[in-house]
């Protein structure tokens, strides 16, 4: 499993077309890209306006990103990667 911070000139061409265009602008963002195995990855960006940045907001991605990198990294430690 890998986890890259990146900025807007970082990402591919894909997941520039799905970043969201609010708060400073999908520009100004920073992204998370975590791969879990090849061709297994998931894209998230830091970009809200600054009143969303609140537990009410979604961000009902973060519990499963941080199980699904629980669990490859379990499967990860016994299969000795």
């Amino acid at each position: 499993m890998k986890i890259k911070i990146l900025n807007y000139d970082g990402l591919t061409e894909g997941e520039r077309a799905k970043a969201p265009n609010n708060g400073s602008g999908k520009e100004m963002a920073t992204y998370m890209r975590i791969t879990y195995a090849p061709g297994i990855e998931q894209t998230e960006s830091d970009a809200m306006e600054p009143e969303d940045a609140r537990f009410h907001r979604d961000l009902s991605w973060v519990e499963g990103a941080i199980l699904r990198a629980y669990r490859q990294g379990m499967e990860d430690a016994k299969s000795g990667v």
